[in-house]
This record gives structure tokens, C-alpha cells and sequence, in this order.
């Protein structure tokens, strides 16, 4: 798969300056290049402090949202991507940022465009090496698929710490406010996260294609297992 050029735009990642006084020129700032610099400013946020850890979060939650297709494509493609998005999904779950969570998919699943279908961008296809290949559908499918893990319980590494994994009302109040966002019907009793992400994002009444379907769910497992 191609790789997208990523300079991601963060401001004061580094240095830790309030939000506040980064938000108005966000986009114009201290870059971050490609996956592993939002991997150590990830690693970093367990031990922070937690007014700076909130400066932390809103601020790779921007570079998400301003930048969402290079990244995933960028996560999905460097060694380690998988453990980085999920430790990143899983600080978001624990300071209840959930609703950001479903804004952040809401920009990958449409690669930032503010209107149309998501099925419209999935259903994109580029040709590389004489094969059809679907890049949107599959980055898109990695992001979706790092959220369904934490929220279905697969967080190794919190496991590994000690700390609490999400539970069955927190996925429910997650898989809800996605819903309410992409404006689908909600999970149903006891369906997991997964179950319910791949139906919704690939299923008949979404309107994705077979191949970018199949592209989707490639990426998806790739970071949920």
C-alpha cells in the first residue's frame, strides 16, 4: 500500500502548552512527524499530570481530526501502530472523551470532508502495480478497528498494568454516541463493538462496496486483534 507523506501538525506536543493558547493556530505549528511522534506523545500521557494530559489529549484528538487520513494510514503502517492507536483509544475511554471519540472516526471515515457518505470515500479505489486497492477503506478500517478493541476489552497492555478496561455501559454509551454521529441504529443488546462497527460500516444498508468492504475489514482486524 502506498503510505500517505504525513507531517502532522500539533502544537506544543513537546512542550506542553496549554490548549488555550495553541487551539486558534493548531494547524500551523511545531509538526509531529508521521507515527512515531504521536507514539512517545501516547507513551507519555499515563504519567502526566492531569490538567496537562487533558492539553495532551485535545491536542493529538486535533492532529486526528486535521489530519485524519495520513495518520491512521501512518499508524497502520509502522511497527508498534496497533499497541499506539489503542493506548490512545484507551486514554480517551478513561478521561470519558467519548464523544470526541465518535468526531475523531466521524473525520477518518470521511477523510475530513464535511459532507457527503462515508460509503463515498470508502468506495474509492486507486490502482498501484496493476492491482485495485482501496485506501481510504482500509485505514478507515484500522482507526474503527482500535476503537472496537478497547471497547470490547482487548487492551493488552492496561490489562498487563492493572488498570480498569471499559465496561458494558461505557461500550454501550460509545457505540451510541458513533451511532448518533453517523446517524445509524445503534448496537443491540450484547453485540459487541466489532460485531456491530463492521455491520454498520460495511454492511448491505451501507452502501460500501465488496472490495472496500473487504479492504475495511482487512485494517480493521489488523488492529483489533
Amino acid at each position: 500500500m502506498r503510505r500517505f507523506n504525513v507531517l502532522l501538525v500539533v502544537m506544543g506536543l513537546a512542550s506542553g502548552i496549554h490548549t488555550a493558547a495553541v487551539v486558534p493556530g493548531m494547524a500551523q505549528a511545531v509538526g509531529l512527524e508521521s507515527a512515531e511522534a504521536f507514539r512517545q506523545s501516547v507513551l507519555s500521557l499515563e504519567a502526566m499530570p492531569a490538567e496537562e494530559r487533558q492539553n495532551r489529549l485535545d491536542l493529538l484528538g486535533s492532529a486526528i481530526v486535521e489530519n485524519p487520513v495520513a495518520l491512521s494510514d501512518d499508524l497502520e503502517a509502522s511497527v508498534g501502530g496497533r499497541m499506539v492507536l489503542r493506548a490512545y483509544v484507551q486514554a480517551m475511554v478513561e478521561d470519558r472523551r467519548l464523544s470526541d471519540l465518535a468526531e475523531q472516526l466521524f473525520a477518518v471515515m470521511h477523510a475530513k470532508q464535511t459532507a457527503g457518505r462515508f460509503a463515498e470515500v470508502l468506495n474509492r479505489n486507486e490502482r498501484q502495480d496493476g492491482s485495485v486497492w482501496y485506501p481510504y477503506a482500509e485505514q478507515a478500517g484500522f482507526f474503527a478497528g482500535g476503537i472496537a478493541a478497547v471497547l470490547d476489552g482487548k487492551s493488552a497492555t492496561r490489562r498487563e498494568s492493572g488498570a480498569s478496561l471499559p465496561g458494558k455501559d461505557t461500550r454501550q454509551e460509545a457505540t451510541h454516541l458513533v451511532a448518533r454521529r453517523f446517524d445509524l441504529e445503534p448496537p443491540v443488546e450484547e453485540e459487541t463493538a466489532a460485531e456491530w462497527m463492521l455491520e454498520a460500516f460495511t454492511g448491505s444498508r451501507s452502501e460500501v462496496s465488496t472490495p472496500a468492504a473487504q479492504w475495511f475489514e482487512k485494517g480493521f482486524l489488523k488492529a483489533y486483534r
